[in-house]
């Protein structure tokens, strides 16, 4: 397990509708704040509005054996952006603390940077801790 991990974390506004998110990366290290957690029937929650820099999404998640998360890249209308849409991302289960989001097996957002984009996340039976746009 990696240490020193540099995350976005974000603080929990509204579970169902937005939550905004804290400008500062902080060191979290190995450790696990929870941000949020669904059960087998899932739920679903989008960021407000954000720019990033980098060209890679990295989760910190876990999920049990029947769950799932996927997530979708939205423009800061919420309309899902062609190419990161719920259909074309790719399905993520497991427990990690560094997961690359992948759309089509391409995790290249680099195309977005400097965008206001929305990250609407889809989870089933899982948590998600945080996320970060890497280099």
């Amino acid at each position: 397990m990696r240490t020193g991990l540099k995350w976005l974390v974000v603080f929990l506004a509204s579970v169902w509708t937005n939550f905004a998110a804290v400008a500062d990366p902080i060191d979290i290290g190995s450790r696990r704040e929870l941000f949020v957690d669904q059960a087998l029937s899932g739920g679903e929650l989008t960021t407000k509005p954000l720019k990033f820099t980098g060209r890679r999404l990295s989760l910190n998640y876990a999920t049990s054996a029947a769950g799932n998360m996927r997530v979708e890249l939205q423009d800061s209308a919420g309309q899902p952006i062609s190419g990161f849409s719920l259909a074309d991302a790719d399905e993520l289960f497991g427990d990690t603390i560094d997961q690359k989001a992948a759309w089509k097996n391409s995790t290249d957002v680099s195309r977005l940077a400097g965008q206001e984009v929305r990250l609407h996340f889809v989870l089933r039976d899982g948590d998600l801790f945080s996320f970060q746009f890497t280099d």
